[in-house]
């Protein structure tokens, strides 16, 4: 699996959790909620001053270096299917239809 390395520093004044460092100090284009970094976390996946860290709430020091194996998203092969739906309203910021109980609305 491939996977992107996001590395950084903790910054001054650092919580005394791991993920709520993380949480804090991680890139903003990561986009990255603690839950994830958690799962990040216990998954191994981050790394302290290149030591591997699995415990979200062990204590961290300003100016640590960090690094975060991020895997790639999977490929979803989807297709879509041509389905009879009743459209009930319609406008230009607005679909209403009417679809048979039970069908999904998106993939999980």
């Amino acid at each position: 699996m491939t996977t992107t390395l996001i590395e950084f520093q903790i910054a001054a004044d650092p919580p005394q959790r791991l993920d709520k460092a993380l949480f804090r100090d991680a890139p903003a284009q990561a986009e990255l909620s603690r839950t994830y970094l958690t799962r990040l976390i216990l998954a191994g996946a981050v790394r302290i001053n290149l030591a591997p860290q699995n415990n979200p709430k062990a204590k961290v020091v300003e100016g640590a270096q960090v690094q975060i194996e991020l895997p790639c998203a999977a490929e979803l092969n989807l297709t879509p299917e041509n389905i009879p739906l009743r459209v009930v309203y319609e406008d230009d910021a607005l679909i209403v239809i009417d679809k048979p109980a039970g069908m999904v609305v998106h993939p999980a």
